[in-house]
């Protein structure tokens, strides 16, 4: 909701409301997300809804597995660019699914792909990224089995994925307490100039090791400073950091920023 003030002569301040939130820019995704968490309907068998790495359902009352369902886009211009590899385009856009599992502490089971392309890309493009995506898979014990496919202005790849974990031991970004360490799985940064963005590895294993432990975690793909936000915020919790004692990779080290 926005403001607007203006003075008319000697009559004071004339206030008008604008209910509408302005635009996306101006909004911002956490805004946004807020807006749209506060629309959702929940049910019974939501275990974890909007607000986390993924959802998690349980398909029964009486079900000994939680159900953990993720969808992720990577496009064209935003993602990655048109000089990408595709084969490694195709590993990035399922690896940031596999990347929520893993902060759940959820094994990978079953994927959706959507793909939206121009009329000119090329068989042997969608081909190689679909190589990609396919060997990840199967580095991870999953299977791609569906999709659909749409003519778009640029190239995108929607993927959703279905993974599962034992009831009730999913590590939610809620999960933080007070005594808690922070701790991360590698070195940090410098995805961009590395271009380890397209070849990371996603934790999934890991993840599940941790989730015997940990009491939240959370995929940090899209920074430590933002995501450290939103576990503190759904924590309720004060973090502390010590920017010394931060892993950073060398490539991150080079940039002295």
């Amino acid at each position: 909701m926005r403001f607007e003030l203006e003075r008319r002569g000697e009559c004071g301040i004339l206030l008008t409301v604008k209910t509408m939130g302005g635009t996306l820019q101006e909004l911002g995704e956490r805004p946004l997300i807020s807006r749209i968490r506060r629309q959702a309907a929940g049910a019974d068998d939501v275990v974890a809804g909007i607000g986390d790495d993924c959802a998690v359902v349980r398909p029964t009352p009486d079900a000994a597995e939680d159900l953990v369902l993720k969808s992720d886009p990577v496009i064209c211009g935003h993602h990655f660019l048109p000089d990408a590899e595709p084969r490694l385009v195709g590993r990035k856009a399922l690896g940031r699914v596999l990347s929520d599992f893993a902060a759940m502490g959820a094994t990978p089971r079953w994927i959706l792909v959507d793909l939206v392309a121009p009329g000119d890309t090329t068989v042997a493009y969608i081909d190689a990224a679909y190589a990609g995506m396919s060997a990840l898979a199967q580095e991870h014990g999953c299977s791609i089995i569906g999709g659909d496919t749409c003519r778009g202005e640029a190239l995108e790849f929607h993927v959703f994925g279905c993974g599962s974990l034992p009831r009730d031991t999913a590590r939610l970004r809620s999960g933080a307490r007070p005594g808690d360490t922070i701790r991360v799985t590698g070195r940090l940064g410098g995805s961009l100039i590395s271009g380890s963005h397209l070849s990371f590895s996603p934790r999934v294993r890991e993840g599940q090791w941790l989730r015997d432990w940990a009491n939240a975690m959370i995929d940090i793909s899209d920074g430590l400073a933002s995501e450290l936000w939103h576990l503190a915020e759904e924590s309720r919790a004060a973090l502390v950091l010590d920017p010394a004692r931060v892993p950073f990779t060398a490539a991150a080290a080079a940039t002295a920023d």
